[in-house]
């Protein structure tokens, strides 16, 4: 059957033989899995992924498309071997074309972008449970560390317990108000807002012992070096496992 194509490139679909039946390393442009798994597409896949380290070195638009081209050409020239025309190939209507050159060109392309695209996403991923298993590391051996300054430790619980009896307070003093508020006493006013003064200078006294607790601890890191030490060790080492 004699072939039909507008220009020498190839850029119009050229039909093949009615019973034209898909070569071993014709690249069928469908989706399915029937495609996916023709020896021709899994060749090509191959054939991107061997490509890709050359293509992500390209630093120039003239060098990937030198790339793109040998993709095109070995694909065409293992095909032409094997079967009568072929190489990048469509169905239409239940016959098959050969794709011209500026559809298997944009295939091509297309292919090294996604594959590339996927292998920067991978390994973002695996950096990003990389650092999150790190900074899990860090963050235990830190609190280790913390555990075992008795001084510190005593100071953070001091912290945990007045936070706990200042929620626990709130708490009261916010259904005290409710309850208030729903009264019909004419003296609510008057309970409410000392039940607001007592609230406030209950949240002063705490954010004093919150002031001062932060101050010391930040005191006894100065002056214990080598427990900032242990700190920076600890924080280096678990970096280096990136």
């Amino acid at each position: 059957m004699t072939k039909t194509t507008t220009t020498s490139n190839k850029k119009m679909m050229t039909p093949l033989p009615n019973d034209y039946i898909p070569g071993e390393y014709d690249v069928i442009c469908a989706k399915g899995k029937f495609a996916k798994s023709h020896s021709g597409n899994v060749f090509y896949s191959k054939l991107i992924q061997h490509s890709l380290p050359v293509y992500k070195d390209a630093s120039t638009k003239f060098e990937k498309s030198m790339i793109v081209s040998e993709i095109v050409d070995e694909i065409r020239s293992r095909s032409s071997n094997t079967s009568d025309g072929g190489g990048f190939i469509r169905r239409r209507s239940g016959i098959f074309y050969e794709a011209g050159d500026h559809f298997a060109r944009e295939k091509v392309g297309q292919s090294l972008r996604d594959s590339l695209s996927n292998m920067y996403r991978s390994s973002a991923k695996a950096k990003k449970k990389r650092q999150n298993f790190v900074s899990a590391g860090v963050a235990d051996e830190f609190d280790l560390l913390i555990k075992r300054n008795s001084f510190i430790s005593r100071r953070i619980n001091k912290l945990t317990t007045t936070a706990a009896h200042s929620i626990e307070i709130q708490k009261g003093t916010n259904t005290t108000t409710y309850n208030a508020n729903n009264n019909g006493d004419g003296g609510v006013h008057h309970d409410v807002g000392l039940l607001l003064s007592d609230d406030d200078e209950e949240k002063d006294e705490v954010n004093l012992i919150f002031s001062q607790i932060n101050l010391e601890i930040l005191e006894a890191f100065k002056n214990n070096t080598d427990l900032v030490d242990r700190f920076a060790e600890v924080e280096y080492c678990h970096k280096t496992m990136l």
